[in-house]
């Protein structure tokens, strides 16, 4: 997405100087791929917007003398951002990886309100597949309110954000800020140490270590005693490398996993429309909305139902299941009454009402790929009179994405003829999938 940042009218003058040779006293030049690029510049504009160029250019150095300025360490399309910057004072960006490397320049070059420009941007451009990238930059650079936004989204997120390649690319500082948190946001501690694992492997190249065991541990050491331990069953903490069970005996503690504001706010949707208000689907006990496959690894947040009910009792569950074979097991069973909010009252079909409501998961549910799942709704009759327990579902399908919402391809395959009262489905992709486990063999 294209974004102008303009704080003030362009005046005439530094249109017409920029990018023209008239009047131009320096150049700047730029090698890249074996190519000289030559860029025509005004040695009083470089002075007035940097403090760098100013000495620069008010001083006994090369560059003074030959009237040129050669640069090592940026790519002409950010070099003429930044001239255009000094020029128009605005700054473009098409993506938050070009707001990055003009912050790069910026900071270099001590141009403060462009770096503030590049900050806003990145904070107004923040997700989970970026966070840490921008994260690792703030700390970088000092970008303390960036910093703090991208450290909230990042443990409300933390089942997502720790799964990530970002993660792998944050420097100890910040490592030791997101593993430390009570607040962190994780589906169970081996998400964490995973998360760790994987990055203290980079931390050995970042260092030019050996990838052994030794280097490892030294690299991991000071993180141990914020791994909440006591919560990693005997099965999980056999799939982990010998070394890690050694001093493994902390009692830091984390909050319970939970759906944050954060995971809302970044979470996709599938949605689905009424296709016939017509037809209507009877539940007594036991009905299943649909079945289907999980293409592949994702977190459920949460689902919309539409149901026809005289009105909604404490007696309805909401119930996902997963088949794998002969074997059925229970994902989660929530009961209406505790997780459900009535988010609109359509109009009655058959004297009854419809109710649109939304099932808003306690914590999210980790989905595995090519696992089947069955979403139903049970009604536990024995404690109501049969016309209470009775509650039929419109049949619903998929319809093309809305406009500005965070949508993408079905993350799932249907396998039934028909899907029956839902209307939406909330998830995240989960970028790692729980069983990716250093499998590596470490250099003895």
């Amino acid at each position: 997405m294209t974004h102008t940042f303009k704080p003030s009218p362009v005046h005439g003058a530094g249109a017409t100087l920029f990018m023209n040779e008239h009047c131009s006293d320096i150049t700047i030049i730029i090698t890249e791929d074996c190519t000289v690029w030559r860029f025509p510049a005004h040695s009083t504009v470089l002075a007035a917007q940097s403090i760098v160029f100013h000495r620069m250019l008010d001083s006994d150095f090369i560059e003074k003398k030959t009237q040129e300025i050669v640069l090592q360490d940026m790519v002409p399309s950010t070099l003429k951002k930044l001239l255009r910057y000094m020029y128009l004072g605005d700054a473009i960006f098409e993506d938050w990886k070009e707001a990055i490397e003009l912050l790069k320049a910026a900071h270099k070059y001590q141009m403060e309100s462009l770096v503030q420009k590049c900050a806003h941007y990145l904070q107004d451009n923040i997700d989970l597949s970026n966070v840490c990238y921008i994260y690792s930059k703030a700390v970088t650079y000092t970008l303390s309110p960036l910093g703090n936004i991208c450290l909230e989204v990042i443990l409300g997120t933390g089942c997502i954000v720790l799964r990530s390649q970002g993660f792998e690319y944050l420097n100890k500082e910040s490592i030791m800020a997101i593993i430390s948190s009570y607040s962190l946001n994780v589906d169970g501690e081996m998400c964490v140490v995973n998360a760790l694992l994987r990055w203290a492997v980079m931390e050995c190249c970042r260092q030019n270590k050996p990838l052994t065991e030794e280097s490892i541990v030294e690299i991991m050491v000071p993180f141990r005693k914020y791994l909440c331990t006591r919560s990693i069953n005997s099965d999980e903490m056999h799939t982990l490398p010998q070394f890690l069970h050694a001093e493994m005996n902390s009692y830091h503690s984390r909050q319970s996993f939970c759906v944050t504001q954060h995971l809302l706010e970044y979470a996709k949707r599938v949605s689905l429309q009424l296709i016939d208000i017509d037809s209507l689907a009877d539940n007594v006990t036991n009905f299943t909305c649909f079945r289907f496959l999980a293409d592949h690894s994702l977190f459920l947040i949460s689902v919309h139902l539409v149901t026809v009910t005289s009105f909604l009792t404490s007696n309805n569950y909401v119930v996902l299941v997963s088949e794998t074979g002969t074997v059925n097991s229970t994902i989660f069973e929530l009961n209406l009454a505790e997780v459900t909010e009535i988010t609109t009252s359509l109009p009655g079909v058959s004297s009854k009402p419809m109710f649109e409501t939304e099932v808003l998961l306690k914590k999210p549910v980790l989905l595995q790929p090519q696992t089947v799942y069955r979403l139903s709704l049970r009604s536990n009759s024995r404690s109501l009179k049969p016309s209470q327990c009775h509650i039929q579902f419109p049949k619903t399908g998929l319809t093309p994405s809305k406009a500005g919402s965070r949508s993408d391809i079905v993350p799932f395959t249907i396998l039934t003829d028909s899907i029956w009262g839902v209307t939406k489905l909330m998830y995240l992709t989960a970028p790692v999938p729980e069983k990716e486990i250093f499998k590596f063999r470490l250099q003895k």
